[in-house]
């Protein structure tokens, strides 16, 4: 879990690299009546992102409490892709923006990789290390605390 707060954290970083420099510097977002859209769709993200990055750290989501977790991901998944669309509709992207945005969608999928680890059916080192997380999926895990004996959970 570590390892997926600090690709978290790297994420948070190149987001707000994006925007800093290339919303409000070079392009100056909000001063665009064309990007009026786009910064609602950013405003819903960072709704999004306030929830992830204000409780991974600091609460188990276990059991049916993965669900809403993987629906607020989901929505962060829809926004974006529909930010996509709207920047491309919109306005010309500067190149190094479009590859910092393809930097930070390779960056969320690992993050998600490393968050909801699927297992192999021949690697027994993965699949031991998804087993609270599979476990949470099937709405009952044996790692609801962050202090717990079960071998499954020391990770």
């Amino acid at each position: 879990m570590t390892t997926a707060l600090e690709v978290l954290l790297l994420l948070g970083i190149l987001g707000a690299c994006d925007t800093i420099y290339y919303h409000e510097w070079r392009l100056q977002l909000p001063g665009t009546p064309t990007a009026r859209r786009e910064l609602r769709l950013h405003a819903s993200r960072d709704f999004a992102y306030a929830i992830v990055f204000g409780s991974l750290a600091w609460i188990t989501w276990n059991g049916l409490w993965v669900w809403p977790l993987a629906a607020i991901l989901g929505f962060e998944v829809g926004v974006t892709l529909t930010d996509f669309i709207e920047e491309d509709r919109t306005r010309k992207l500067p190149a190094g923006e479009r590859v910092m945005h393809a930097l930070m969608g390779i960056v969320y999928g690992v993050f998600l990789a490393l968050l909801f680890p699927m297992p192999s059916s021949g690697d027994a080192s993965t699949r031991d290390s998804a087993r609270p997380i599979m476990a949470s999926f099937r709405g009952f895990s044996r790692c609801s605390r962050r202090v717990s004996s079960h071998p499954a959970c020391a990770t």
